[in-house]
């Protein structure tokens, strides 16, 4: 039975604490798999800071394609990097 995501939404929302999160992802996901999101969140702060593609794939050894992923969703996704940085108390510019 596949509930979609509706289901991974729900068990998500019943996390209270960066503890009990962190422990959650730790069983659920692969180190690279970590890493790989990790990593995502990376470009996205330095996007959002104005840093250029090649700053961010010479720091991080990004593709140019993951990063151009990651901008487009800062630009033109569903706004969860933006609540995220201000819930931060970092937000990102128009």
């Amino acid at each position: 039975m596949n509930d979609g995501p509706d289901f991974l939404f729900q068990a998500l929302s019943t996390i209270h604490t960066a503890d009990e999160l962190g422990r959650f992802l730790e069983d659920w996901l692969t180190p690279r798999e970590m890493e790989e999101l990790t990593l995502r969140l990376d470009i996205a702060r330095r996007l959002r800071d104005g840093q250029t593609y090649e700053i961010i794939q010479a720091d991080t050894g990004a593709s140019s394609t993951t990063i151009s992923r990651v901008r487009r969703c800062l630009t033109r996704g569903a706004g969860g990097y933006r609540l995220v940085f201000e819930r931060l108390g970092r937000p990102t510019t128009p």
